[in-house]
């Protein structure tokens, strides 16, 4: 094989830019570990099997000492990356490995993207429901996500944080918006 002849592992070149990035794309596995048990050594692999959705790349990348939360890729790490692209999967095995659950944006993006999933797992990570007052709440009115927003409600988003009972309503999420106001008239009865 050309690397145990001495080929350059991390050369550029090709339309992905490295032979490590082309095995990303095309979803090539085998070539991949090889590569990376060569040396291979290319700091936006794991946002590139983000954006593809390669989970057992990532799974790889990170069990060889990938940095989980190294900044990098179109969306700053490879975990909004995930969520960008929907890739909840890789979003998953990211948050597993001890991807920032409070990267900036990625919890508000989830629940805009109405990504339950995600949601939940950010929140189990302990992401925090009501940071930026309340972007996740409103990014999930904004959209008309009332699973999300229910989800976000249930793990304690605070309706009276930001805007969000505004936001569903000038988005004509009107669904969203009455339940955001019932749930803020239970918040009000409850502590009378």
């Amino acid at each position: 094989m050309l690397l145990d002849l001495g080929a350059d592992v991390n050369a550029k070149g090709g339309s992905c830019g490295s032979a490590l990035m082309t095995a990303i794309a095309f979803s090539q596995f085998d070539v991949a570990k090889v590569l990376i048990d060569h040396g291979a050594n290319d700091g936006a692999a794991l946002c590139s099997a983000a954006s593809h959705g390669r989970v057992s790349i990532a799974k790889l990348l990170l069990d060889r000492g990938a940095d989980v939360n190294a900044k990098g890729g179109s969306w700053g790490s490879a975990l909004m990356t995930a969520i960008v692209l929907s890739q909840s999967d890789v979003a998953k095995v990211l948050i597993d490995h001890g991807a920032d659950a409070r990267t900036p944006g990625a919890l508000p993006k989830a629940a805009g993207e109405g990504l339950d999933k995600v949601v939940g797992w950010l929140l189990d990570a302990n992401a925090d429901v009501n940071a930026d007052d309340g972007a996740a709440l409103c990014s999930a009115a904004s959209r008309g996500r009332m699973s999300t927003a229910k989800l976000l409600l249930d793990r304690g988003a605070d309706v009276k944080y930001g805007n969000a009972i505004l936001v569903a309503i000038s988005s004509g999420h009107s669904s969203v918006a009455q339940a955001l106001l019932q749930a803020a008239t239970r918040s009000v009865t409850a502590k009378r």
